[in-house]
Protein backbone atom coordinates (compact mmCIF):
# COMPACT_ATOMS: atom_id res chain seq x y z
CA UNK A 1 0.00 0.00 0.00
CA UNK A 2 1.63 3.27 -1.21
CA UNK A 3 1.55 6.53 1.26
CA UNK A 4 -1.23 8.21 -0.24
CA UNK A 5 -3.01 4.81 -0.28
CA UNK A 6 -2.05 4.77 3.46
CA UNK A 7 -3.29 8.46 4.08
CA UNK A 8 -6.40 8.15 1.96
CA UNK A 9 -7.72 5.19 4.28
CA UNK A 10 -6.63 6.89 7.26
CA UNK A 11 -9.15 10.05 5.81
CA UNK A 12 -11.76 7.46 5.60
CA UNK A 13 -11.89 6.23 8.60
CA UNK A 14 -11.38 9.51 10.43
CA UNK A 15 -14.64 10.48 8.23
CA UNK A 16 -16.61 7.51 9.18
CA UNK A 17 -16.24 8.14 12.59
CA UNK A 18 -16.89 11.41 12.83
CA UNK A 19 -19.86 10.73 10.70
CA UNK A 20 -21.37 7.38 13.32
CA UNK A 21 -20.36 10.70 16.27
CA UNK A 22 -22.68 12.80 14.45
CA UNK A 23 -25.38 10.14 14.05
CA UNK A 24 -25.58 9.22 17.31
CA UNK A 25 -25.32 13.11 18.31
CA UNK A 26 -28.14 14.27 15.95
CA UNK A 27 -30.00 11.31 17.79
CA UNK A 28 -29.95 12.54 20.90
CA UNK A 29 -30.82 16.25 20.15
CA UNK A 30 -34.15 14.27 18.78
CA UNK A 31 -34.90 12.40 21.68
CA UNK A 32 -34.30 15.09 23.90
CA UNK A 33 -36.52 17.39 21.69
CA UNK A 34 -39.31 14.59 22.13
CA UNK A 35 -38.85 14.04 25.51
CA UNK A 36 -38.20 17.45 27.62
CA UNK A 37 -41.32 18.96 27.67
CA UNK A 38 -43.50 15.85 28.70
CA UNK A 39 -40.88 15.09 31.00
CA UNK A 40 -41.40 18.36 32.31
CA UNK A 41 -45.02 18.08 32.90
CA UNK A 42 -44.19 14.23 34.26
CA UNK A 43 -45.58 12.00 31.26
CA UNK A 44 -44.28 9.85 29.18
CA UNK A 45 -44.10 11.23 25.15
CA UNK A 46 -47.20 8.51 24.89
CA UNK A 47 -49.18 10.10 27.92
CA UNK A 48 -47.93 13.81 26.85
CA UNK A 49 -49.27 12.56 23.21
CA UNK A 50 -52.87 11.04 24.24
CA UNK A 51 -53.52 13.95 26.94
CA UNK A 52 -52.49 16.83 24.21
CA UNK A 53 -55.17 14.99 21.55
CA UNK A 54 -57.32 14.69 23.72
CA UNK A 55 -57.74 18.10 24.76
CA UNK A 56 -57.52 19.44 20.96
CA UNK A 57 -60.04 16.77 20.01
CA UNK A 58 -62.06 18.46 22.61
CA UNK A 59 -61.69 21.71 21.74
CA UNK A 60 -62.26 21.19 18.53
CA UNK A 61 -65.51 19.50 19.30
CA UNK A 62 -66.36 22.74 21.61
CA UNK A 63 -65.41 25.32 18.20
CA UNK A 64 -67.52 22.85 15.96
CA UNK A 65 -70.44 23.97 18.79
CA UNK A 66 -69.77 27.62 18.25
CA UNK A 67 -70.15 27.37 14.72
CA UNK A 68 -72.99 25.96 14.84
CA UNK A 69 -74.41 27.91 17.52
CA UNK A 70 -73.60 30.80 15.33
CA UNK A 71 -75.22 30.01 12.43
CA UNK A 72 -78.49 28.67 14.66
CA UNK A 73 -78.24 30.71 18.11
CA UNK A 74 -80.92 28.85 19.51
CA UNK A 75 -78.75 25.73 19.88
CA UNK A 76 -75.75 24.42 21.73
CA UNK A 77 -76.14 27.67 23.74
CA UNK A 78 -73.55 26.80 26.48
CA UNK A 79 -71.55 24.25 24.61
CA UNK A 80 -68.46 26.07 23.56
CA UNK A 81 -68.46 27.91 27.04
CA UNK A 82 -68.78 24.90 28.92
CA UNK A 83 -65.94 23.04 26.98
CA UNK A 84 -63.74 26.46 27.85
CA UNK A 85 -64.62 26.16 31.42
CA UNK A 86 -64.21 22.36 31.72
CA UNK A 87 -60.59 22.49 29.83
CA UNK A 88 -59.50 25.17 31.67
CA UNK A 89 -60.35 23.70 35.14
CA UNK A 90 -58.61 20.45 34.06
CA UNK A 91 -55.78 22.03 32.96
CA UNK A 92 -55.41 24.04 36.07
CA UNK A 93 -55.98 21.48 38.03
CA UNK A 94 -53.09 19.59 36.52
CA UNK A 95 -51.04 22.26 36.83
CA UNK A 96 -51.29 22.69 40.49
CA UNK A 97 -50.33 18.80 40.88
CA UNK A 98 -47.37 19.24 39.30
CA UNK A 99 -45.92 20.20 42.67
CA UNK A 100 -41.96 21.20 42.40
CA UNK A 101 -40.31 20.28 39.46
CA UNK A 102 -36.67 20.74 41.19
CA UNK A 103 -35.98 17.56 40.05
CA UNK A 104 -36.64 18.25 36.83
CA UNK A 105 -35.08 21.24 36.68
CA UNK A 106 -31.70 19.46 37.65
CA UNK A 107 -32.29 17.07 34.98
CA UNK A 108 -32.70 19.07 32.54
CA UNK A 109 -29.70 20.85 33.39
CA UNK A 110 -27.62 18.09 33.72
CA UNK A 111 -28.44 17.32 29.90
CA UNK A 112 -27.67 20.94 28.81
CA UNK A 113 -24.65 21.21 30.38
CA UNK A 114 -22.12 22.10 27.83
CA UNK A 115 -19.94 18.68 27.05
CA UNK A 116 -16.63 18.84 24.93
CA UNK A 117 -16.70 19.33 21.29
CA UNK A 118 -14.81 15.65 20.63
CA UNK A 119 -16.96 14.51 18.22
CA UNK A 120 -15.84 16.87 15.25
CA UNK A 121 -19.84 17.71 14.11
CA UNK A 122 -18.85 21.19 13.61
CA UNK A 123 -15.73 20.75 11.26
CA UNK A 124 -16.08 20.53 8.08
CA UNK A 125 -15.59 16.91 6.66
CA UNK A 126 -12.82 17.83 3.72
CA UNK A 127 -10.20 17.32 6.85
CA UNK A 128 -8.48 14.82 4.56
CA UNK A 129 -6.58 17.25 2.64
CA UNK A 130 -5.05 18.66 5.73
CA UNK A 131 -1.85 16.62 7.06
CA UNK A 132 -1.53 16.77 10.96
CA UNK A 133 2.52 17.05 11.06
Amino acid sequence: MTESQHDAADALIRTTKRIRACATTIQERVHHAFTEHPRSQRMTYCEHFKHAAWTALRMAGGAAALVVHSVFPFVLQTTGSDTVKALHGELKEAAALEGPKEDIQELQDELEEPQEDSDGCDEPLDESSKKSN
